[in-house]
């Protein structure tokens, strides 16, 4: 590993992902009496702790952020085996938890000569600061510095969104998010609360009548966000959430879904948490929610990269077989046919809408590689002229081919084709340009 990666328990990751990724979590305190305060996570599960404000209705449980001693502790075995350490903490506008983990690295750097400790502001919480903490992972298993993955994050925290609603008003005005007559009222009204995360903090509370209207208008703001902001589903972690499980979540989840489906948005992969106590002390046990964060993307291209190994070519014209592809725009046949092939060796059929689509993606990329460019405001338009469908359907069936793909082949069938190690299934733009990449290379 080229650094160790530690984060507070706001990041709601699931214990078996944490163990496997090694990533050290400093745990929140909780407390419902206000004197004895159990570690989230280790001394008291999300589970429970849920369970136990339902069963206590007019219990209040408050959290206490990690001691400095906790992010001391969690340092100190990185720094021992000379390994640079990047903690990435819960909102600075919602917690102290960040400036603990500041006066930790102060204390470890002066005790142990060439320490080197980063502590970045998530400007998140819950899932979003959990994938976050993926995206940290990712960066971190290719074998990139810890300067890559601090410059990186600190991009991708930016593009962070939480839409969330929760079944009672009282927590937020224990909280202080509402005054005690508002409380009063929504509950006699029925009234729920639709609350937005962004820029760090929580934005101000809009009020549904009954929990069905809130759930809608949530998945509403969810996909009208989603339009105004010309966001790509391949492009960016899409995650739901609940505190106590509740059959509902289930039923939102499939109407979040098929509402996003119908308005072109094809979702391949939902990242599911549950929600932790930092955010559950304020929405009771009862919240649930959606959100979005940008993945974190590596900075190279297939097609840029072979503009280099072209000029290597002419020195030494014996790495490559002469090429079908006539570089003045010429097109034959054989290149097509080599296109199938490869598709068909990776487990993609005829039978599929998208083996024809990717297969014509990929021809016009060979013919002009400035359609890598912009795929959504080139190649989908194009490859919906030739065959005559529309662009959101070159989309999603394009993106339904790669799934199926990857889960025929997998990450080897990926890398070989890649030309290198393949841990993640490519976005639909990644998946062109390396596929394109080695047709050309292979021709």
């Amino acid at each position: 590993m080229q650094f160790g990666i530690v984060s507070d328990s706001s990041c709601d990751l699931p214990e078996a992902y944490l163990q496997a990724e090694q990533v050290q979590i400093v745990s929140f305190y909780i407390s419902f009496d206000g004197e004895n305060y159990y570690q989230e996570g280790k001394q008291i599960s999300i589970p429970d702790f849920y369970q136990k404000m339902a069963d206590n209705p007019d219990c209040f449980p408050k959290t206490s952020m990690p001691s400095v001693q906790d992010y001391v502790d969690a340092f100190v075995p990185f720094v021992k085996d000379g390994m640079p350490v990047l903690c990435i903490c819960l909102s600075k506008k919602l917690s102290g938890s960040m400036q603990a983990a500041i006066n930790a690295k102060q204390v470890v750097e002066e005790q142990y000569e060439g320490a080197r400790i980063e502590i970045l502001d998530s400007a998140l919480a819950t899932a979003l600061q959990g994938m976050l903490v993926k995206a940290a992972v990712e960066i971190r298993n290719v074998g990139e510095s810890l300067d890559e993955a601090v410059r990186c994050l600190g991009e991708i925290r930016k593009s962070g969104h939480i839409f969330f609603t929760t079944d009672d008003l009282k927590y937020l005005e224990h909280g202080g998010r509402i005054g005690k007559a508002a409380s009063v009222a929504g509950s006699v009204l029925k009234i729920k609360p639709l609350l937005q995360f962004y820029d760090g903090e929580l934005g101000p509370a809009e009020l549904c009548r009954g929990r069905k209207k809130s759930i809608l208008k949530l998945i509403e703001k969810m996909e009208t966000y989603m339009e105004e902001h010309d966001i790509h589903p391949e492009d960016y972690y899409i995650v739901t959430g609940v505190g106590l499980w509740v059959e509902e979540y289930e039923q939102f989840k499939n109407q979040l879904a098929e509402r996003l489906e119908e308005a072109g948005f094809h979702v391949a992969q939902w990242e599911d948490i549950q929600i932790g106590a930092t955010i559950g002390v304020h929405t009771g046990p009862y919240p649930l929610g959606t959100g979005l964060l940008k993945r974190w993307k590596k900075e190279c291209s297939f097609l840029s990269f072979f503009s280099s190994i072209l000029s290597i070519s002419v020195v030494f014209p014996v790495i490559f077989k002469e090429s079908r592809y006539d570089s003045s725009g010429g097109w034959k046949e054989e290149n097509m046919q080599l296109i199938y092939e490869t598709l068909r060796s990776l487990g993609l059929t005829s039978k599929y809408q998208g083996y024809q689509q990717l297969a014509e993606a990929t021809k016009i990329v060979l013919e002009n590689d400035n359609f890598m460019l912009n795929v959504t405001k080139n190649i989908y338009p194009e490859v919906a002229f030739r065959l005559k469908v529309t662009s959101q359907s070159v989309e999603r069936n394009i993106r339904t081919a790669i799934e199926v793909c990857w889960r025929q082949s997998g990450p080897e069938g990926f890398s070989k084709i890649a030309g290198c190690k393949i841990t993640r299934i490519p976005t639909n733009a990644e998946f062109i340009d390396m596929f394109a990449f080695y047709i050309k290379t292979h021709s």
